[in-house]
């Protein structure tokens, strides 16, 4: 993938995209049939909805991230992945989400605080 650099007004800065190939060979039906978009910068700034410089959900941009690759450090947690029932280093998309490196799936996070300390539970895959 090529990068380019384009201004976002949600972060207030130029950030790094890439676009996709398209797939040589038509595929399955959960096959993408066309290029996507990669944000490289996407991070805390990110707001919650739609991204206002790619007009998709932001936390699609964080999976798309995550797949592709593109960032090798990532926040982690080790937790059981809902999805693949693997113990895993889950990849922190954002307050509410985690990426499973094993299976490629997404999983919800709930934090909640016991006793002064916050502990995070994953929850149904999303």
């Amino acid at each position: 993938m090529s990068t380019q650099k384009t201004y976002c007004p949600a972060c207030k800065k130029e950030v790094r995209f890439a676009v996709t190939s398209a797939p040589k060979f038509r595929g399955h039906a959960n096959l993408n049939d066309h290029p996507q978009v990669v944000c490289l910068d996407f991070g805390q700034e990110c707001p919650d909805g739609l991204c206002p410089r790619f007009g998709v959900p932001s936390i699609v941009l964080g999976v798309r991230l995550a797949r592709s690759g593109e960032r090798e450090e990532w926040e982690t947690i080790t937790g059981l992945c809902d999805a693949c029932g693997q113990t895993a280093e889950l990849e922190i998309l954002d307050e509410h989400h985690a990426f499973c490196p094993l299976c490629q799936s997404t999983n919800r996070l709930v934090v909640f605080e016991v006793d002064g300390e916050e502990h995070v539970a994953i929850t149904r895959k999303t």
